[in-house]
């Protein structure tokens, strides 16, 4: 069973995830592939993201796999994480 993480931690991650733009909803409470990345001067954020059918928002899952369809995604890092959230990449 995959780690998850802890509620206070947890919910300072979501609110960082907000501020960025990213919808928390659709990053696996387990993505521990969370991480900042920088290109060209610019720092990215890279995660995996739920895919969601596009008429009902509903995550979709592939019939011939329990687990549900996901993405790998890359967004501009528009506000550094707390050091505390231990996010690999960030600046100390």
């Amino acid at each position: 069973m995959p780690q998850l993480w802890p509620e206070d931690r947890r919910e300072a991650l979501c609110a960082w995830l907000s501020t960025n733009g990213i919808d928390p909803g659709t990053v696996p409470l387990h993505d521990h592939q969370l991480r900042i990345t920088e290109r060209d001067g610019q720092r990215f954020i890279e995660y995996t993201e739920f895919v969601l059918d596009e008429l009902t928002g509903n995550i979709l899952a592939d019939p011939g796999n329990p687990q549900p369809v996901t993405s790998e995604v890359s967004v501009p890092c528009l506000i550094e994480p707390k050091p505390s959230l231990g996010i690999p990449g960030g600046r100390p």
